[in-house]
This record gives C-alpha cells, sequence and structure tokens, in this order.
C-alpha cells in the first residue's frame, strides 16, 4: 500500500513538471498539479480555506508539493500500528 502511493506520488510529480513547464512539446497547463492535490487531500482543502492575498503563491505550492508525504508518514505509522497489535494479538 505505501509503495503504491509513493508511486503515485512520484509519477504524479512528473505530470506536474511536465505539465506545468510544458516539456516534450506538451502545452504547458498548469491544471496538471490536480493529481498532487488529490494525493494531498485533506491538507489541500485547509490551504483553500486561507485568504490567497495572504498566502505566498511559493509557500503554497510548495505545500501542495510536499503534503503528500505527510500523508505518506500518516500511513506508515498507521501500518506500523496495524501490525504490531496484529503480532500482539497472535502470541
Amino acid at each position: 500500500m505505501l509503495g503504491a502511493f509513493f508511486l503515485l506520488y512520484l509519477i504524479a510529480c512528473v505530470i506536474a513538471v511536465i505539465g506545468v513547464n510544458g516539456l516534450f512539446g506538451v502545452e504547458e497547463n498548469s491544471l496538471s498539479v490536480i493529481w498532487l492535490i488529490f494525493l494531498g487531500m485533506p491538507w489541500t482543502m485547509i490551504l483553500a480555506l486561507l485568504p490567497a492575498s495572504g498566502v505566498l503563491p511559493w509557500l503554497g505550492q510548495g505545500f501542495i508539493v510536499l503534503v503528500p508525504l505527510f500523508n505518506l508518514w500518516l500511513l506508515s505509522r498507521a501500518c506500523r500500528r496495524r501490525r504490531r497489535r496484529r503480532r500482539s494479538r497472535d502470541q
């Protein structure tokens, strides 16, 4: 599960870089970042609640790119706890 999430994150980052910069003959489109926004839910929704004028653009962009890693960390913590409970129950 964690490997699949990380792979999706890497693919979303590659799509975002290609789409935003218009690499490989692809037309520039900022909508290509949408997959990073989906992987970062619900934290990206919090960013939408903040006033747009008060947040520096690069800070919001960095938040959108890095927040899926926070979700990955939360998933890894949840998986470890579940494995520990299962081991203690089996013994």
